[in-house]
């Protein structure tokens, strides 16, 4: 049985530039919706979504969130789920990603499509010493593609 190597994509500003050479990240065109330009509005959602993360930035979050959202992960022993006002406050009353000095990394694993109005991207960064896999569900409402569920896992990253 032949092992399947993992494909790394390039950084948010390469993947914009260069998504048509990369056929894993190229959906399909509807009638009612280029599908070239959904895609490139969630790519930038998702940058809002890591700037808002990474800075602790509370209104560009909201901006890239639907405001009754889920956050969930089952990472960390127990089951977690917060609502939108929940999860602000836990961004509000942390110190940044920025602040702490971590790096600005992420990268766009995937992102798929089903019909112009629904959208799954898988997104990895690390900050704040853990390793981050985020499965981010998007709706598109009136015209704008938002994050209705934000369920992730995490790995601590271990100081050697």
């Amino acid at each position: 049985m032949q092992k399947r190597r993992k494909r790394h994509l390039p950084p948010l500003a390469l993947l914009t530039e260069t998504r048509n050479a990369l056929p894993g990240l190229t959906p399909s065109p509807t009638a009612e919706m280029p599908m070239t330009n959904a895609f490139n509005d969630i790519l930038n959602a998702l940058k809002r979504y890591y700037d808002g993360l990474y800075r602790g930035d509370i209104a560009l979050l909201e901006s890239v969130f639907h405001p009754q959202a889920i956050y969930h992960t089952a990472s960390g022993g127990a089951p977690l789920t917060y609502n939108m006002p929940a999860y602000m406050d836990v961004v509000r009353n942390r110190q940044s990603p920025a602040q702490r000095g971590d790096a600005y990394r992420f990268n766009v694993e995937s992102i798929r499509f089903a019909g112009g109005d629904t959208a799954l991207a898988v997104l990895t960064c690390a900050m704040m010493g853990k390793r981050f896999t985020d499965f981010l569900s998007f709706t598109r409402i009136d015209g704008e593609w938002r994050i209705a569920a934000k369920v992730f896992h995490y790995d601590l990253i271990s100081e050697e």
